[in-house]
C-alpha cells in the first residue's frame, strides 16, 4: 500500500499497486515487485475505514517518480530518494510504497487542479 490522501489530518483515499488480475500483473508493485499479502491487508483497511483505494500500474507509478515507464528499480530507488530528500539508501520494498504515495499525491493533486474525472486521467496517458 502507497500513498494517503489527507484532508486536515485525517486520511481520506489511499493508492496501492494493482493487487492481481491478470496472469502478467499478478501483484506487481511499483518496481516489479510483488506487493502480496501486506498490500492486500493495506488495502482491506483503507477500505475498511471507508476510504476509496485508487489502483496504479507500475509504467503509471514510473512515470509520475521518474518521468518514463521503463525506469528500472535503482532509478525508482534514487529518485524518491531525491524527491523525499532522504539520504540513506531506501529498500526496495519502502522506495515502492514511497512511490506510490507520490504518484497519489501527485495524480489527486492534477486530476483536482483540472478538474477532471479520474477515468478522463488515465484516458490521456
Amino acid at each position: 500500500m502507497g500513498g494517503v490522501s489527507t484532508a486536515g489530518g485525517a486520511p481520506t483515499s489511499g493508492g496501492a499497486p494493482p493487487t492481481g488480475g491478470s496472469a502478467g500483473a499478478s501483484g506487481a508493485a511499483a518496481t516489479g515487485g510483488s506487493s502480496g499479502v501486506g498490500g492486500g491487508a493495506a488495502i482491506c483497511a483503507v477500505v475498511h475505514k471507508g476510504l476509496s483505494v485508487t489502483e496504479y500500474a507500475p509504467k503509471e507509478i514510473k512515470q509520475a517518480v521518474v518521468g518514463g515507464g521503463a525506469a528500472d528499480k535503482a532509478q525508482v530507488q534514487h529518485m524518491v530518494g531525491l524527491l523525499l530528500n532522504i539520504s540513506q539508501k531506501l529498500q526496495a520494498d519502502a522506495a515502492d510504497a514511497l512511490a506510490v504515495a507520490l504518484t497519489h499525491a501527485h495524480t489527486r493533486a492534477s486530476i483536482e487542479r483540472l478538474g477532471i474525472p479520474r477515468t478522463a486521467w488515465r484516458r490521456r496517458r
